[in-house]
């Protein structure tokens, strides 16, 4: 595939980093915050979609070539991921110093919320779904690599298939184990109940660039049958700690659904990209993981410098100091860590780019 078809994925990549900054900012703000929190939690949810989408091929290429292959995948994505969540993490704690003490280590080993939250104050908020995606990191290609060896398979309906049973065995444990009555903080947000939902992106993967189905028609089902579920319960939906039993268990088909139906339309989109557009897909991408990573202290300054402000002057400081710092922060900091990654072997056909994509939410 070509770099153009992963400039579409970089804009949705950065519209999701940005609907997430945004939706804080008027939660914090207190306009609309209902609307404002649903639209950050399924930007999250397509981040989830995304990366596992955009990390198919290089799973796929450590089934293919063993485990010499994962240590370089891992090496990669924690190198990617890691040394600019460390960076995030000791701003937050040093700005919320007082209350920090006590929670740091478990966020900096992302032990925070594995199986319920350990963490005495969530001080970070953002850094649960950097969790799901580091141990889904661990988890997933390592399980597809154990069993396809013991079954002696590795076609692409075997991966299927063991990919399948992976999202129901979570799915079973989050319906029989997941009725906390924090739900959103003990189950939503948790990595044995959310790992499954990168795990969806990869079987989109599989199935978008394996498989002939009509794209259109794919997004069109997908988009329906979320607004049907959705439409169920559309108040409960995201009242996640007073919804009904049935509005909690219809959020993941939902977010899933509408994961698919935004991965399938940019995907889709993707040789469009005009050129005079390139550059600046690109940036979106480049900007996300700091974005997401930094939007929250970053709102913290800003609530120090800005009170009785007005909302708009307020809001166009926000934006700038997110674009702005954004882009120092991916090309001083992040970009010499990524160009010093270790290399994978060189292989003659890649059926997507390598390029992996990061978690915002």
């Amino acid at each position: 595939m070509s770099e153009r078809r992963v400039a579409s994925l970089d804009v949705l990549r950065g519209l999701a980093a940005l609907t997430v900054a945004a939706s804080h900012y008027f939660v914090y703000r207190k306009m609309s915050p209902t609307v404002s929190e649903a639209a950050s939690i399924l930007a999250v949810e397509v981040f989830f979609m995304l990366s596992g989408f955009v990390l198919g091929p290089q799973i796929l290429r450590c089934v293919r070539e063993g485990w010499p292959t994962l240590k370089v995948f891992l090496m990669r994505r924690w190198m990617r991921t890691v040394p600019s969540y460390w960076v995030a993490l000791v701003t937050v704690s040093v700005l919320l110093a007082p209350i920090a003490a006590d929670d740091a280590f478990r966020y900096a080993l992302y032990l925070q919320n594995p199986w319920r939250q350990l963490n005495h104050i969530d001080y970070y908020p953002v850094a649960w779904s950097l969790s799901v995606e580091e141990w889904f990191y661990l988890v997933f290609p390592a399980s597809l690599m154990l069993v396809s060896a013991l079954v002696a398979r590795s076609g692409k309906m075997a991966l299927i298939s063991i990919a399948v049973c992976f999202i129901l065995v979570v799915t079973a444990a989050r319906m029989w184990f997941g009725h906390a009555g924090e739900w959103g903080a003990d189950v939503r947000r948790v990595v044995v109940f959310r790992i499954d939902a990168i795990a969806y992106g990869f079987l989109l993967y599989i199935v978008l660039t394996e498989y002939p189905l009509p794209r259109r028609l794919l997004f069109a089902i997908s988009t329906i049958a979320a607004m049907g579920f959705a439409g169920l319960e559309l108040h409960e939906l995201f009242a996640l700690a007073e919804g009904s039993a049935r509005a909690r268990q219809s959020y993941f088909i939902v977010a899933s659904l509408f994961g698919v139906a935004a991965l399938t339309a940019f995907y889709s989109g993707a040789s469009r990209v005009p050129d005079n557009a390139y550059r600046i897909a690109v940036f979106m991408g480049a900007i996300s993981y700091p974005i997401y990573l930094f939007h929250l202290p970053l709102l913290l300054i800003l609530t120090q410098v800005s009170p009785g402000w007005p909302l708009l002057m307020e809001a166009a400081l926000y934006g700038v100091l997110l674009l702005g710092f954004g882009a120092i922060f991916h090309y001083v900091f992040e970009r010499p860590i990524l160009e010093a990654r270790p290399a994978y072997r060189a292989v003659t056909t890649e059926p997507i780019s390598a390029r992996a994509t990061v978690p915002l939410g």
